[in-house]
């Protein structure tokens, strides 16, 4: 399990991140780096693995919270730290709830 959310970590939250972080400090548009890179990369991954109603969901709203912060002048540094947690924390509970309900219907809980 630990492995598991490590994975989900580095792919969804941490990588993402990183990009954003690096992309804003060679002076890319907070509006590509937050909105556009960040919001696509969890939402990709969220599709790719069938989530598909999810994906768009939390891409919509992620692109709307973040809009709103960088409007309100938010450093976009912040930001990028805290708008990838979002797709991050539903897609580990999404496949955590899969999990359980896997181990329930095999009678190994």
């Amino acid at each position: 399990m630990f492995g598991f959310v490590l994975a989900i970590a580095i792919a969804v939250y941490l990588a993402p991140t990183v990009l954003e972080l690096q992309l804003l400090n060679h002076h890319a548009s907070p509006w590509l780096a937050c909105v556009l890179v960040g919001d696509v990369i969890g939402s990709v991954v969220l599709f790719a693995l069938g989530f598909r109603r999810e994906a768009v969901a939390v891409y919509l709203l992620a692109t709307l919270i973040e809009g709103t912060l960088l409007f309100a002048g938010v450093s976009p540094q912040m930001v990028a730290w805290f708008s990838n947690a979002m797709p991050a924390a539903v897609l580990l509970t999404l496949m955590s709830r899969a999990a359980l309900h896997s181990l329930v219907l095999n009678d190994e809980f």
